[in-house]
């Protein structure tokens, strides 16, 4: 079933994306990816508005990284206009503050000793796994042993690597994210037939891949209802 949810405020950003050009990208972003590959990739996490690529090799902070999980759910519907503090050095004024309490109190993030959860310091692979796992619906009894190797293990069975090639420690740049979020968009939930992209629209094509159109379409049937029905 569709949700009601319009999406248009991400679209007018994401319009141009689509159009954009991919000739210029840097050799080291394309080394692995096709142009078309890499293209479609980008539009589809441009048009649900989880990213906007702007840095292709720009690492991401763990402030902003709780910002794309929380835009990559149904918690980006109704966002709260204050935070409460819930880590010492994120005030409820920090511009990341909603989303890291978000991402925090659903499991998907987790702080350090001393009640911080240090949002300027950049997010490495092992705990951008653990995220994309939980919000599969996968919990720590679902691994043993070391739990960030059994999890890495997990998560390429799941093909959640796909396009990506990190060490645990490694940090993301928005390539990685990109990647990570739009294979975590196509990967079913835990014991469900049912992909995560469905929580934003999104379908597969025949190929098994995430197709951009069908969210564009959905996006722009919002605008254009709203428009007959006030005229």
């Amino acid at each position: 079933m569709k949700r009601p949810y319009a999406a248009c405020r991400y679209v007018c950003g994401s319009l141009a994306a689509v159009t954009a050009v991919t000739s210029a990208l840097p050799m080291t972003v394309m080394a692995n990816t096709s142009s078309a590959n890499f293209d479609m990739r980008r539009q589809v996490v441009n048009l649900t508005g989880i990213l906007n690529v702007s840095d292709y090799t720009g690492q991401v902070t763990r402030g902003d990284f709780a910002r794309m999980l929380v835009n990559a759910s149904s918690y980006r519907e109704n966002l709260p206009s204050s935070s409460v503090s819930v880590f010492a050095d994120v005030p409820g004024t920090h511009p990341d503050a909603v989303y890291i309490r978000i991402a925090a109190s659903q499991g998907w993030m987790t702080g350090f000793l001393g009640g911080l959860f240090k949002p300027e310091e950049y997010i490495t692979y092992k705990d951008a796994v653990k995220a994309a796992l939980t919000m599969l619906g996968y919990s720590d009894e679902d691994f043993t042993g070391d739990l960030a190797s059994s999890r890495i293990s997990k998560f390429n069975y799941l093909e959640l690597n796909e396009e990506m090639n990190r060490q645990p420690e490694e940090v993301l740049n928005q390539t990685d994210c990109m990647n990570l979020f739009y294979n975590l968009l196509k990967t079913k939930k835990k014991d469900s037939s049912e992909i995560y992209g469905a929580v934003l629209d999104c379908e597969l094509n025949s190929d098994g891949e995430i197709n951009p159109i069908t969210i564009l379409d959905d996006e722009r049937k919002g605008p254009i209802l709203v428009r007959k029905a006030s005229a």
